[in-house]
């Protein structure tokens, strides 16, 4: 997927035929979203990660290209907190078929865990964790259950 030529010193990266592409993502950021969302774990296809690249509208930005994989639903939760603003693009015989900017929805469902070790959804009570998104710049949110209201350096995401 990629190679470095040796006369121009550039960086190549080649089509993905069917798999999802996640680009404009913070620097550094693009291991985070590995983990949240337990790619390595899904797929054994090619994982491309492309880090530290000059981006005209963020300045550098890392990209994501999973061969033969397409997000969940619920994924693009996750990927709005670690890394809002990212776009995520579907792919299918090299033709974009989708591609929406990742945003923070009003409501995150089974993509944080409450950091109130009292809290209801924390038990081994068969429960869904949610969130109501109570300020998105900068991101705070409240747990339906405990109603404990925390901000984006108390927020941990649920692998």
């Amino acid at each position: 997927m990629l190679c470095l030529t040796e006369q121009r010193q550039e960086l190549i990266i080649t089509k993905l035929k069917d798999g999802t592409v996640i680009d404009h993502i913070p620097q550094g950021k693009s291991l985070d979203i590995l983990n949240a969302l337990g790619i390595l774990k899904k797929t054994k296809d090619t994982i491309a990660v492309i880090m530290c690249v000059d981006s005209k509208k963020i300045g550098k930005k890392d990209l994501l290209k999973l061969n033969n994989f397409e997000l969940e639903h619920m994924s693009a939760g996750k990927i709005a907190v670690i890394a809002p603003g990212s776009t995520i693009a579907i792919v299918k015989d090299y033709r974009v078929v989708s591609k929406c900017k990742a945003a923070i929805p009003d409501v995150l469902v089974s993509s944080l865990r409450c950091i109130n070790s009292n809290c209801i959804s924390n038990t081994k009570e068969d429960i869904t964790s949610r969130f109501k998104v109570v300020s998105k710049e900068p991101l705070k949110v409240r747990c339906h259950y405990c109603e404990r209201t925390f901000s984006d350096d108390g927020i941990v995401i649920d692998v």
